[in-house]
């Protein structure tokens, strides 16, 4: 592959994003449901909190599944 970056960041690239990503997602999920309780004048239920919690998790191993296929094409069917 011409004019890309070497393995060893490619490597790099694949292991650091993805929590990287799932954890903007989750600063950006509190942010916004903050927000919205503060709008209202209540708190984040507990509920919703156990929900971001979840979405962390399906949001990090998405991304881990993302970045491991573009790797896989990139290198073994292109």
């Amino acid at each position: 592959m011409r004019g890309a970056a070497p393995l060893w960041e490619q490597l790099l690239l694949v292991l650091l994003m993805p929590p990287a990503m799932a954890f903007f997602f989750a600063v950006l999920a509190r942010g916004w449901a903050g927000a919205v309780a503060g709008l209202l004048g209540t708190r984040v239920s507990d509920t919703t909190r156990k929900e971001q919690a979840w979405e962390f998790w399906f949001v990090l191993w998405a991304c881990y599944a993302v970045a491991i296929g573009m790797f896989i094409y990139g290198h073994v069917i292109r």
